[in-house]
């Protein structure tokens, strides 16, 4: 994979993580990847201030029901956040057109889960995984070829709490 990838074998083992038995990438090789690919300028982002929101998550809870068997029941929950939206952008080089990211934001997180987890990072440190989320959204639709199908380790950690 490394020799495809015109990339260092070490630095890829230093930033490839196992998650379920699934690899991830570290968000810092995503966003070196994008940065050194020479496809585009360095990745940057904007970060536009929302202001507070409440905000519902839906989850889905298996609970024991009649007879032993577990139900799937709704859980919803009602969050006060204050909101920040973050896009990664680049000029691509080819053309010099602006390419900007799918928008990242303490909603989106709180909506998908991330935000309420135990121990969620987004709490705790919400401006770095709002740029790491934003690279992971950039780089899997304008550089797919550089990620090759991999998820960023926070989001593989995110899916895979979810699914449990």
């Amino acid at each position: 994979m490394a020799m495809r990838m015109r990339a260092d074998p070490l630095a890829v083992m230093q930033n490839l993580y196992l998650v379920e038995g699934r690899p991830s990438w570290s968000s810092q090789w995503i966003i070196s990847a994008i940065n050194t690919s020479g496809k585009f300028s360095p990745l940057r982002f904007e970060i536009t201030d929302c202001g507070e929101k409440t905000v519902e998550n839906v989850a889905f809870k298996w609970v024991e029901g009649d007879r032993g068997k577990k139900v799937k029941t709704e859980v919803r929950t009602k969050v006060k956040v204050h909101d920040f939206r973050c896009v990664a952008w680049v000029l691509e080089r080819a053309t010099g057109d602006r390419l900007e990211s799918p928008p990242a934001s303490i909603e989106l997180a709180v909506k998908e889960g991330w935000y309420t987890k135990n121990g969620s990072k987004w709490q705790t440190m919400p401006e770095v995984m709002l740029r790491y989320r934003a690279a992971a959204f950039f780089g899997r639709l304008y550089a797919p070829e550089l990620l090759m199908g991999i998820p960023s380790q926070e989001e593989a950690e995110e899916y895979t709490d979810l699914e449990q």
